[in-house]
């Protein structure tokens, strides 16, 4: 299957809640990391586990990430179905609650999940927080450590 021009061999699907703070700018940041990587056989997408359809990002979070040159201006929310889960071949969480609904709703594609914080380079595999209700001190800090995570993720890809 191609898109954007070129062959995809591998297909990544970042979730959080409401895809309007984490897994969005997850997916922006990684999808960044990846072509720095030259690695653009690999697509990343983002969906919610309880998302109201169309939501766009809080201004906050679009300013928040355009601080690591993410674009978040035009995304909206959207909601995970199964057809997502099936062609992805890793799924990330943010917390252990997505996680625990993932593998409830989607028991046959268990080996597809792990949590994002699995790539932390330097935590302790603790949930990554939603920061939809912090400051943006708060936002940008939890926007950090998912960079973190996305360039342990390109960094793992690119290795031989």
């Amino acid at each position: 299957m191609t898109e954007a021009g070129g062959d995809i061999n591998f297909r990544i699907l970042v979730v959080c809640t409401g895809n309007t703070h984490r897994s969005p700018f997850a997916e922006a940041i990684l999808r960044l990391r990846l072509l720095e990587s030259e690695l653009t056989d690999i697509a990343v997408a983002s969906a919610g586990i309880s998302t109201f359809e169309g939501d766009p990002v809080p201004v906050d979070a679009v300013v928040a990430a355009s601080e690591w040159g993410a674009d978040l201006s035009g995304h909206l929310a959207q909601q995970l179905d199964a057809e997502m889960v099936q062609e992805a071949d890793l799924i990330l969480a943010m917390d252990r609650y997505q996680l625990t609904a993932l593998i409830t709703a989607f028991p046959a594609a268990r080996e597809k999940f792990y949590p994002m914080a699995a790539f932390d380079p330097d935590g302790d595999g603790s949930d990554i927080e939603d920061p939809a209700d912090m400051d943006g001190e708060g936002l940008r800090s939890v926007y950090t450590r998912i960079a973190l995570c996305a360039a342990e993720i390109a960094k793992y890809y690119a290795e031989p």
